[in-house]
């Protein structure tokens, strides 16, 4: 598994997980959701950004739980650092999954077009964090109650649902700088 790490020096850290179809080897692919939307508004995302790139695309980010914390512990964090986890399709389920198992204390989730299995155990692992869902109320890959199956049962989270659009939601979601704003500084800092 390959790391990517954008903006070594800024603070706060922003974890990215991309969707099935970034899966590879490269670097390539991962121009695309978050890392796209930084290249057309740098301003916007003054976090330090740590990026994954899982090889094989029908492998789930859980599988990888080791390689990344094992990857986490080699990167210099400053304890209390402000840790965003978010991600697109996959990556959504991903940050979902695994906000609680990594070796940094996640803050801050923005879950995008992602689901869960068990979205009541789920939604006890997110209890406590501030979280953002995103989803498109057209999406026929994932649909929107893969977010609103957890989000429903968070009585403070944020909910976004696009109408009228399909699983792309992650565009009009990294696109908005709300997001950006609120992933900085969201209300439980």
């Amino acid at each position: 598994m390959k790391t990517h790490v954008l903006h070594p020096e800024l603070e706060p850290t922003l974890i990215y997980l991309h969707g099935r179809g970034e899966s590879g080897v490269d670097g390539e692919n991962l121009r695309h959701g978050l890392f796209l939307a930084m290249e057309r508004h740098p301003e916007r995302w003054p976090f330090r950004v740590i990026g994954f790139q899982k090889p094989a695309m029908d492998v789930l980010w859980p599988a990888h739980l080791d390689e990344i914390n094992a990857a986490l512990a080699e990167i210099p964090h400053r304890e209390g650092q402000r840790v965003v986890l978010t991600g697109l399709s996959q990556g959504g389920h991903g940050t979902m999954a695994l906000c609680r198992r990594l070796i940094w204390p996640v803050d801050v989730i923005a879950p995008i077009c992602g689901w869960s299995e068990d979205p009541v155990a789920t939604a006890e692992a997110i209890r406590g964090l501030d979280a953002w869902f995103f989803h498109g109320l057209a999406d026929d890959v994932v649909p929107p109650t893969g977010s609103t199956d957890v989000s429903s049962l968070l009585p403070d989270a944020r909910v976004t649902l696009y109408e009228g659009v399909g699983h792309n939601s992650w565009d009009l979601a990294y696109g908005d700088p709300e997001l950006a704003n609120w992933l900085l500084g969201s209300p439980k800092e």
